[in-house]
This record gives C-alpha cells, sequence and structure tokens, in this order.
C-alpha cells in the first residue's frame, strides 16, 4: 500500500514539474502577469496638471512612474521609479494615477488578471503648455 502511494505521490509531484516547468500559459488566481503581457484598456486616465509653481519658475522635467492595476482595473502600489527634478513633479502624478481605472485586464486566454509594472512616462515641457 504504501509503494502504491509513494507511486501516486510521485506521478503527481511530476506532473506539477512538469506544468510549471513547460512556463505555464495562464496566471493562477492571485498571481500577477507583467504589464508587456497584457493589453490594458483604460476607462478612466485623467492628464496630471503642470503644478503651478513649476510653471511660474518655469521649470520643466518628468516623472516615471511603476503600478499595478487590480482584477478590477484599479490602481495600486504606485511606485515613483524616477523624477527629475525632484520633489517638482510627483504629488500631481500621483494624485492623477491613482483616479485612473481600466477595463478588467486578461491574459491572452481572455481571464480576468491582475497586472503587475505598468510603467508610465510624464513629460512637463513648457514648449507644449
Amino acid at each position: 500500500m504504501k509503494s502504491i502511494v509513494k507511486v501516486i505521490l510521485g506521478v503527481a509531484i511530476g506532473a506539477a514539474a512538469m506544468s510549471a516547468g513547460s512556463g505555464a500559459a495562464f496566471a493562477q488566481a492571485d498571481e500577477c502577469v507583467p504589464a508587456e503581457h497584457v493589453t490594458l484598456s483604460p476607462i478612466v486616465r485623467e492628464p496630471a496638471g503642470y503644478p503651478e509653481e513649476a510653471f511660474i519658475q518655469q521649470i520643466e522635467g518628468f516623472v516615471v512612474v511603476s503600478f499595478d492595476v487590480t482584477r478590477q482595473g484599479t490602481v495600486e502600489n504606485l511606485r515613483i521609479v524616477e523624477s527629475e527634478p525632484r520633489g517638482t513633479f510627483e504629488r500631481g502624478v500621483i494624485q492623477s494615477v491613482m483616479r485612473w481605472r481600466y477595463e478588467p485586464p486578461t491574459d491572452y486566454y481572455g481571464n480576468i488578471v491582475r497586472v503587475c509594472g505598468k510603467r508610465q512616462r510624464f513629460a512637463y515641457s513648457l514648449d507644449e503648455q
């Protein structure tokens, strides 16, 4: 009896290892899919305004953010990746991006998934104002 259990357990472990090693093409329920593997469709995407003080002082720059999109299409885990000059444009970008909404993201098979690591760059140029 013990040898039968070992064989069944060995087959189950082997099958799990094969499916994990083969790069399963779909995400598990709580797993994040990298943003480059998903097409995101925005519903609400308000632009981040030019901060008045920066505009008056004729300051230009940029902010790069990274964030995740939940299965419901909301933004979470927002992070500033890079900004120049620091402390000038970040606040408005954060406030704007946290209000963004997307259609529930789906993978290649149509399963609703969480998306990780979406990056967005915001450029602030006085020529475009």
